[in-house]
């Protein structure tokens, strides 16, 4: 049964490289991902997975061929092992999210506009809303227009399905006040520690993913 993800739109699941998180994630669920393309100057690239239901899975890494001094790069590039970084939320009026963060106290990024060239040549241009570090760390959701571009999720390899994904928290029931505020639909637990948990259906039976927040 599938509960509590309708608002997820895509997760982050960072590895020290491409080629390993590709790796493992095959070792995993028996679906590889498929190259995606560089996000230039934000010093990254990225492999897709559909996870269904116009959602999927972002492996991302530093791209070696890029230098950047983004923050949230550098923060990538010191993970040694996979884990679920971030998670996007799909909407297209970012000003009001904008302006619910803001009133809970959440400074944001943007709306900026993002762009990378897939593989076959195609420019994909979207925009994001970056909540800034508050009390919830990264367990509030980026959130993402996609604007004309094609979602993802339709071109990615197929074959898993995310059927919960859920955020624990010592804040629990002040982020969850929050998410109702913010529309987004996602289970949040208490926990001494910010992590988020993806269960996932694969060929290769049930795989559950999780990253500290």
């Amino acid at each position: 049964m599938v509960e509590k993800v309708s608002s997820i739109d895509h997760i982050m699941w960072v590895a020290p490289t491409l080629e390993t998180g590709c790796e493992e994630f095959e070792e995993l669920t028996g679906v590889r991902p498929e190259f995606g393309g560089r996000h230039p100057g934000f010093g990254t690239h990225n492999a897709l997975a559909s996870l269904s239901n116009n959602r999927y899975i972002e492996v991302l890494a530093l791209d070696p061929e890029q230098t950047t001094n983004n923050p949230i790069a550098k923060q990538i590039g010191e993970y040694r092992k996979t884990a679920i970084f971030a998670f996007h939320v799909h909407r297209q009026e970012l000003e009001e999210v904008a302006q619910i963060y803001n009133e809970a106290g959440v400074v944001c990024q943007g709306p900026i506009q993002l762009e990378r060239h897939r593989p076959d040549g195609e420019v994909l241009r979207w925009r994001l809303l970056f909540p800034d570090f508050s009390v919830f760390g990264r367990a509030l959701p980026i959130f993402i227009d996609w604007m004309d571009a094609p979602h993802p999720a339709n071109t990615a390899p197929v074959g898993c399905e995310m059927t919960r994904f859920d955020v624990a928290h010592p804040q629990c029931e002040q982020l969850k006040m929050l998410y109702e505020k913010l529309d987004v639909e996602i289970a949040t637990l208490h926990s001494d520690k910010a992590v988020a948990r993806a269960k996932l259906s694969t060929p290769k039976g049930e795989v559950t993913l999780s990253g500290a927040l």
